[in-house]
């Protein structure tokens, strides 16, 4: 094992990460990727952090968007974005450049920003984009995507590779009863150490998700190097008898030392809206792999989208899907059905 990297002097209780944890939630991620219907609308999505320049150096983060069309006469890419960021973390995750293709007016303005609370609301008053775009999927995950990010060094800390710091820099973002796996009796916050370090998840396994059978039914995924995070999105897109009907799945993986990727969370939502009056009629979520025994207790919160309009959807969840009956990863899923709005308008009629 190598030597740590000295952060700090706080003690930091090894984890046997070999281990499965006795508290570990659902282990039931899925590999593949569902047959594109004819016609139907994908997105897929995948939102890099990679640490190049060591555990406690910069980030990069790479994220990747795409929409396919699929009709009998085959398929049809209708988008690509992608947007490239350096972190820095000595005051919290700060943007030190930010590069996009096709190029974004007002992207360069981010830089300076911290990629915590208030950063969406920054980015559509500074970025020239479009919502429901590929581009605004993938500014709109970054604050989420470097919150989940931080798991890396968790892990590195809890296997010997990381002494962790004695103060963390930047604002608190996770708090009592934030969601199911943080209620003050969850596993979470009743094993958290004297460093401020929670237990560390360990696994499952994270099955290959491109369909060999059809490989353009993702874009081209990157590679992951060790202490990598990997945020992934697919959603479907279909019409039938009046309802938009939207199948999405969500994984955060990370890549341990040896080249070994482990789920983190991982859900599949299905949902459908009528298209008359763009309100949800049905919504279901399936805790396919969480961290801990407490979180499957948010998927029920899934359906509680029924009734409401698919419009401003992202605030609404923002606003009142909060506390210990809802997960922030599951809500992050649940606000890109927005988008379903826009994706349909690419469905032929």
């Amino acid at each position: 094992m190598s030597q740590p990297v000295a952060l700090g002097v706080r003690p930091v209780a090894q984890q046997d990460l070999s281990v499965l944890h006795p508290k570990h939630g659902p282990h039931h991620s899925v590999g593949g990727t569902p047959a594109r219907a004819v016609p139907s609308v994908r997105r897929t999505s995948t939102v890099d952090t990679h640490r190049p320049h060591g555990l406690v150096g910069y980030t990069l983060q790479q994220g990747r968007a795409r929409d396919l069309l699929t009709t009998e006469d085959g398929p049809i890419v209708l988008g690509e974005a992608t947007i490239e960021l350096e972190m820095e973390y000595e005051e919290g995750p700060t943007i030190v450049s930010a590069s996009s293709t096709p190029p974004r007016a007002g992207l360069e303005q981010i830089v300076g920003l911290k990629a915590s609370t208030g950063f969406r609301n920054k980015v559509i008053e500074l970025v020239d984009v479009e919502p429901g775009t590929p581009a605004f999927m993938l500014l709109d995950e970054i604050p989420a995507a470097t919150l989940v990010s931080g798991h890396a060094l968790a892990h590195a800390a809890r296997r010997g590779d990381l002494e962790f710091p004695t103060h963390k820099r930047g604002p608190r973002l996770q708090f009592v009863d934030l969601c199911a796996g943080f209620t003050a009796d969850g596993t979470i916050l009743t094993e958290t150490d004297e460093s401020g370090l929670p237990p560390v998840t360990t696994g499952p396994d994270a099955p290959a998700i491109v369909d060999p059978e059809d490989p353009i039914g993702w874009h081209a995924l990157g590679e992951l190097a060790a202490d990598s995070m990997r945020r992934m999105r697919r959603m479907d897109v279909t019409r039938s008898d009046g309802l938009l009907m939207a199948d999405v799945f969500f994984r955060d993986s990370h890549m341990e030392p040896g080249g070994h990727e482990v789920v983190i969370h991982e859900y599949g939502v299905t949902a459908a809206i009528d298209e008359a009056t763009m309100t949800f009629v049905a919504a279901e979520a399936r805790d396919h792999s969480l961290p801990w025994q407490e979180c499957p207790r948010a998927a029920a919160s899934a359906e509680r989208l029924v009734g409401m309009p698919l419009e401003g959807l992202r605030a609404t969840i923002r606003a009142e899907f909060v506390g210990p009956t809802t997960c922030t990863h599951l809500n992050d899923t649940m606000r890109s059905l927005e988008d379903v709005a826009t994706l349909a308008h690419l469905l032929p009629h």
